[in-house]
This record gives C-alpha cells, sequence and structure tokens, in this order.
C-alpha cells in the first residue's frame, strides 16, 4: 500500500514526462 502511494504522489507531483 505504502509503494503504490509513493508512486502516485510521484505522478501526481512530477509531471508526465514523454517517454
Amino acid at each position: 500500500m505504502r509503494g503504490q502511494w509513493d508512486v502516485a504522489m510521484c505522478l501526481r507531483v512530477v509531471p508526465p514526462l514523454p517517454l
């Protein structure tokens, strides 16, 4: 749970970069 939440926050805080 903590891992998923961390990832979600990172994605929300950091803008979606063009992969």
